[in-house]
């Protein structure tokens, strides 16, 4: 029980650190692009090229998560909550230490977009959490 806890948070740290890594990123795209001195097209590019990646990292991660880790358990299915403490905790903990840009003014479409990330979010983790899982039963009812 304890190994299936540690699990649980563990994939659920991971989810939220993913999470903060593409809303920070998002974030602070305008000064990373300033720091590593890109074009437009090539930056845009590179941003694109990030999200994919994360995207296709998560949605391979989950079910594999839910069909190795949590043996295709309902408790797979918890992660499409436990990620948002890790991912709160990580923005508290990134707050403590001294801001890596000087930012003034207010981007209110990020924040319209992180509204939707928050809400979408779970609801992704939550149909691939159900893919592994019934995975895990398909499996089990072939043999």
């Amino acid at each position: 029980m304890l190994k299936t806890f540690l699990k649980i948070n563990l994939s659920g740290l991971l989810l939220g650190l993913l999470f903060y890594l593409v809303t920070s990123f998002a974030a602070d795209q305008y000064f990373i692009q300033k720091a590593l001195n890109m074009s437009d097209e090539a930056f845009s590019t590179m941003c694109g090229f990030f999200y994919l990646v994360i995207f296709l990292f998560i949605t391979a991660i989950v079910p594999i998560i839910s069909y190795k880790w949590l043996n295709g358990s309902w408790w797979s299915m918890i992660l499409a909550i436990l990620w948002f403490p890790y991912s709160v905790l990580t923005i508290f903990i990134r707050s403590l230490l001294p801001p890596l840009f000087e930012y003034s003014g207010t981007d209110f479409g990020l924040g319209l977009l992180v509204m939707f990330l928050i809400f979408a979010y779970p609801i992704y983790i939550l149909i691939l959490s159900l893919v592994g899982t019934s995975l895990k039963k398909a499996a089990i009812s072939k043999v």
